[in-house]
This record gives structure tokens, sequence and C-alpha cells, in this order.
């Protein structure tokens, strides 16, 4: 069994703001695999072009869909993670703009966590998926 963890070390300065996401073995504690992010999560009232999001339903055995409400035309970009880190669908649908609903087919995933990451205009959010 294994765990997903995220380390963030802050400085002063948001340039300087490192994130590390790392695997843990439950058992022995090793670390299994790690990887530095290129761009970090924020909350989404931090994302002022997004006024709500909800991932439904999930936990999903096959389709989840994303619910995404955008308060101005935005370029919108999705990427899910495995547990491991590994992009397992990307898709990029351009300029959205409203209440936008998307599905996030889920058929050929294997049961586990993953990890949605939505991109707003360059700034992400990440909503955790369970596929049983």
């Amino acid at each position: 069994m294994y765990f997903y963890s995220q380390l963030t070390i802050l400085h002063t300065k948001i340039e300087n703001l490192h994130s590390v996401l790392f695997l843990v073995n439950n058992t022995t504690g090793q670390i299994v695999n790690a990887a530095k992010t290129e761009s970090f999560a924020v909350k989404v009232d931090d994302i002022a072009e997004l006024d709500h999001v909800s991932l439904s339903p999930n936990p999903t055995s096959n389709t989840s869909y994303l619910n995404i409400n955008l308060n101005t035309s935005s370029d919108v970009n999705v990427n899910i993670s495995n547990n491991m880190g590994q992009i397992v669908a990307s898709k990029n649908y351009g300029k959205l703009s409203g209440l936008q609903i998307l599905p996030i087919v889920a058929d050929n995933f294997s049961s586990g966590i993953y990890f949605v990451q939505i991109l707003v205009n360059g700034k992400s959010t990440v909503q955790k998926l369970i596929v049983e």
C-alpha cells in the first residue's frame, strides 16, 4: 500500500516556492518515487476567473463530471495524474466561459486515487478523484 504526500517549502517571496510530490511505501517507509512540480495548486478562491469547481460522482467506476463555472472567457486545460505523478490523460479545452460540465472518462483507469489538475489561464487547482 502506498500513500501520496506533498512537501512545500515556502520562502518570503512566491518566486521561491518549491513543491515536491512523493510516493511512500506504507509498510517500509521507503520513498518510491518523487518529482518536483512545475506549477502549484491554489485554492479556487485564488483564481479570479473561476467561480466554482466540483467533481461528481466521486468515487466513480466509469465517468465523473468536472463542473466548472468561469466568470470570463478563459483558457482551460485538464491533466489527470495517477498516484505516481504520471499524467494518464490530458485535454486542452481552449477558451471556455460560463458553466461547463466536462466528462472525465475513467473506464480504462485502474482502481486508485487520481489527481485532476484544472488549469485556468495558467493558474492551477487540483481535485482528488477516486476510481473504484
